[in-house]
C-alpha cells in the first residue's frame, strides 16, 4: 500500500464508526441532510459545506442544506452549470484545489457575501447507477501542515467512499419519507371510504329495499340510498360518478346529500332531480357528471315513480317471468343545466326492481365474453331470483367480478314486492 492509500485508509478507518452512526440516525429526510452535511464536514475539516439535490425534472439542482457563514437554502442552479452540475454530470468527484490558479473559478457569491473561497471539492450523490444531487465542501479549516486551508487528492479519495454512503443514507430517508406519505394517503382513504359506507344504509329484513356497493378502489363514484318517509312511502336513488378518484367521491357525496335532503321535502323525483341538476351544472369541475336513478315506492299500493337521468335501465322483473325495463330519455346531471327530466309510474305488485351501475352490466359481460347486453342482466336474474335478497345481490356481484383486472365500482339496489 502506498503512502496515499495508507492515509486514506487511515482517516476512513478513524472515522468509520462516527459515520456509520451518523448516517444511520434518522430516517426523517431533512434532518438526515443535515447530519449528513455535519458529519461530513467534522470528517472533512471544512468550513463550509451544502447539499443539492436534483428537482424531479433533473433540469435543476436546489439547495437542501447547508452550513457555514453564507445561508444557501433554496439557492437554484441550473443542473448542468458550474462545478456543481460539473459532478452531477460527469458523475465524478470535482476538485478545485486552489481557486486563485483556476480559470473556471467565479467569484460572484464572494463578492457578494465577503466569504473568500480558497478551495472546493464536490462529489456527485450517487445510489445504484441514480443521481440524487451532489454536495460541495468549501475550504479546508487550515492547519499546521495546510496553513491555506486547501483540499488534495487525499480528501478526494475520501470523500469518494464517503459520499456513497452518504448518498445510501438521503436514498433511505427518501423512500422513508415516500413510504410514510404513502401511508398517511392509505390512511386517509380508508378514512374516505369509512365516510361514504356511513351514509350507506343497512340492510334491514323489515324494509322491502335491500342494496350493496362494493369500490374497485379504496372510494367509489357509485352510490344508492333509500329513506322511509313519515307517510309510509320509500324514496329511493341510485348514481354513478363519471371518473374515478377522490374528485369522483366528492361528487358523488355532494349528488348522495343533495338527494337525501331533497326528498324529504319535495314529492316529485323528477323535481328533486332537476334541482340537483340545477346545482351540478353551476359548480361541477368541467367534464364531471352524475347518471342517476330516483324513485319513490309506496308499499301498500304498489305503486313505483321513476326518473332516469343518464343512466342504465332499470329492470322490473316480474313474477311471471317476464322483464320490464325502463331506460332513460334525458341527460346525466351536470351538463345541460335547466333540462326537464321525464317521469314514469308503474306498479310493482307481484314485481321485483333492480337498478345498478354498469360495474355490473359490464363485468358480467366480460366475464361471459359477449357484448354488454340486458339479457345478461335478465339471465344472471332468471337464475338466481329465489335467493333471499342480499344473498341474491352478493352471488350477482360475485359473477360479475371473477375477472379481478376487470372489476368497477359496482352498485345494486333492488326494490321488490315482499307481499304474499
Amino acid at each position: 500500500m502506498d503512502s496515499h492509500s495508507e492515509k486514506v485508509a487511515s482517516r476512513l478507518l478513524h472515522h468509520l464508526q462516527d459515520i456509520i452512526h451518523d448516517f444511520a440516525c434518522s430516517l426523517d429526510i431533512e434532518e438526515t441532510l443535515k447530519v449528513t452535511l455535519s458529519s461530513l464536514m467534522r470528517n472533512m475539516n471544512t468550513e463550509a459545506a451544502s447539499v443539492f439535490l436534483l428537482t424531479p425534472d433533473g433540469k435543476e439542482l436546489i439547495c437542501h442544506a447547508c452550513a457555514g457563514p453564507v445561508d444557501l437554502n433554496g439557492m437554484r442552479v441550473s443542473a448542468d452549470k458550474g462545478i456543481i452540475g460539473a459532478a452531477v454530470q460527469s458523475a465524478e468527484i470535482q476538485l478545485v484545489r486552489d481557486t486563485r490558479e483556476s480559470n473556471s473559478f467565479f467569484n460572484a457569491i464572494d463578492a457578494q457575501t465577503g466569504f473568500i473561497t480558497r478551495s472546493i471539492l464536490c462529489t456527485p450523490l450517487i445510489v445504484q447507477g441514480q443521481t440524487l444531487g451532489s454536495i460541495e465542501f468549501i475550504n479546508k479549516i487550515p492547519a499546521q501542515d495546510n496553513p491555506d486551508g486547501l483540499f488534495d487528492e487525499v480528501d478526494a479519495s475520501l470523500l469518494k467512499i464517503l459520499g456513497s454512503s452518504a448518498a445510501l443514507a438521503i436514498r433511505n430517508a427518501t423512500m422513508a419519507r415516500e413510504l410514510v406519505l404513502t401511508e398517511n394517503l392509505q390512511h386517509e382513504l380508508a378514512l374516505a371510504r369509512g365516510i361514504q359506507e356511513s351514509f350507506l344504509p343497512d340492510f334491514d329484513e323489515q324494509h322491502p329495499i335491500a342494496g350493496i356497493n362494493f369500490a374497485a378502489k379504496n372510494v367509489s363514484g357509485d352510490f344508492f340510498d333509500y329513506l322511509r318517509l313519515p307517510d309510509g312511502r320509500y324514496a329511493f336513488n341510485i348514481g354513478d360518478v363519471s371518473g374515478k378518484g377522490m374528485n369522483a367521491a366528492m361528487l358523488m357525496a355532494r349528488a348522495h346529500s343533495l338527494y337525501h335532503c331533497l326528498a324529504k321535502i319535495m314529492e316529485s323525483p323528477a323535481a328533486i332531480m332537476e334541482m340537483i341538476n340545477q346545482e351540478l351544472s353551476e359548480h361541477t369541475t368541467r367534464g364531471m357528471f352524475v347518471t342517476m336513478i330516483g324513485g319513490l315506492y309506496d308499499p301498500a299500493t304498489g305503486k313505483v315513480v321513476l326518473a332516469n337521468a343518464g343512466h342504465v335501465p332499470a329492470i322490473s322483473h316480474n313474477r311471471d317471468g317476464t322483464f320490464t325495463q325502463f331506460e332513460s330519455r334525458s341527460l346525466p346531471l351536470g351538463i345541460l343545466p335547466d333540462q326537464a327530466i321525464e317521469e314514469v309510474s308503474f306498479s310493482l305488485a307481484d314485481a321485483s326492481l333492480y337498478l345498478y351501475t354498469d360495474g355490473l352490466s359490464e363485468g358480467l359481460a366480460r366475464v361471459l365474453r359477449q357484448p354488454d347486453e340486458l339479457s345478461n342482466l335478465e339471465n344472471l336474474i332468471a337464475r338466481h331470483h329465489r335467493l333471499p335478497r342480499l344473498q341474491r345481490l352478493q352471488q350477482f356481484a360475485q359473477e360479475a367480478s371473477r375477472l379481478d383486472y376487470s372489476f368497477d365500482d359496482l352498485t345494486i339496489l333492488l326494490i321488490e314486492d315482499t307481499g304474499p
